[in-house]
């Protein structure tokens, strides 16, 4: 008998999150099969069970991946393949991005054990799918990844030793969100009727913010235009909108657009 199978499969609890809320981890390019198989694993220790990858390295599906999983093999037959973080948050409505160390980016910045105050904050707000992104092993999260999640989680590291690996990472967060689900598991969260608008959505506002601030001639310096275009995504992506909010920008956006070549 495979010993650790056996402890996954009968002797450790199998939590389930809140049935309104879909949590999703988000694995940005990992580099290693066996890493994305602990993954999974701690994943299923936890209760997590929607797992997305974007770009494995070593292809997919994955040989060393499925023998690290163990219990969680199911987690990893049911992944779902993206070529971009774009497209895997695409219907996500708030997306945290998980940084090993502090970065000086103006959004939000929590610590594992502050996610949930944030995370019951939104779920007032009726949002209902929710993602946790991490990078890959060797480089994290660029700036311009960061730029489309909603919120940064910081996992503090003493100086010696501040590169977690990928599985750890994800267990710390996952073990976070299960205690804080199982001390909460009788609350009721009010909600009320807005919907919340989703990843897409708030990303072809900001196409088409940008186009309109192309044709204005907004960026004068080709060369910095990619650091301020992530700089609008920041002031964007920090706070939480319903299609109703976005769908104003949108009108305030072309109403202005319109007037400026009118003139």
């Amino acid at each position: 008998m495979n010993y650790n199978h056996f402890i996954c499969e009968h002797l450790m609890p199998n939590p389930k999150p809140n049935n309104n809320l879909a949590i999703t981890f988000i694995l940005c390019e990992p580099q290693m099969g066996e890493n994305i198989g602990a993954a999974a694993r701690v994943m299923a220790n936890f209760g997590i069970e929607n797992l997305r990858i974007i770009n494995p390295r070593d292809g997919w599906p994955n040989l060393k991946a499925e023998e690290m999983a163990t219990c969680g093999k199911y987690i990893l037959e049911n992944a779902t393949i993206y070529n971009s973080l774009a497209e895997a948050i695409n219907e996500l409505e708030y997306v945290y991005a998980l940084c090993g160390k502090n970065i000086f980016i103006n959004k939000p910045t929590l610590y594992p054990n502050e996610a949930w105050a944030n995370l019951h904050t939104i779920l007032e707000s009726n949002v209902t799918k929710v993602g946790f992104v991490f990078g890959c092993e060797r480089i994290g999260l660029t700036h311009e990844q960061i730029s489309l999640c909603n919120a940064i989680l910081h996992i503090p590291t003493t100086k010696k030793c501040e590169s977690m690996n990928l599985a750890q990472a994800i267990g710390v967060i996952a073990y976070e969100l299960n205690k804080q689900f199982a001390n909460t598991q009788k609350d009721k969260v009010a909600i009320n009727k807005n919907i919340p608008a989703t990843s897409e959505q708030v990303s072809f506002m900001l196409k088409q913010l940008e186009g309109f601030l192309d044709t204005a001639n907004f960026f004068q310096e080709p060369h910095k235009k990619n650091k301020m275009v992530i700089n609008i995504h920041n002031i964007f992506t920090k706070n939480l909108y319903s299609e109703q909010e976005i769908r104003t920008l949108h009108g305030i956006f072309r109403s202005l657009y319109e007037y400026g070549n009118i003139k």
